[in-house]
């Protein structure tokens, strides 16, 4: 999951729409992801295969609580 202006920002708006939207559960608020994209990873010259899909969404969480921790 990636917040679309980052998305934007870093890679253009090569997103896609979804056919509809997903309800996603995180730090007990409902977010929707009606994008998604499809992106390859490389490491060290390695292209992992196949593409990774990754959902946009417009409202993101800077910050979660994991373990008592804010991460």
């Amino acid at each position: 999951m990636v917040q679309r202006a980052f998305f934007e920002r870093n890679f253009g708006a090569n997103w896609l729409e979804l056919p509809r939207p997903v309800r996603l559960l995180v730090d007990g608020d409902f977010l929707e992801a009606d994008k998604y994209a499809q992106v390859v990873i490389i490491i060290d010259d390695v292209e992992l295969l196949p593409p990774e899909v990754v959902l946009i969404v417009d409202k993101f969480v800077e910050e979660i609580e994991v373990g008592g921790r804010n991460v």
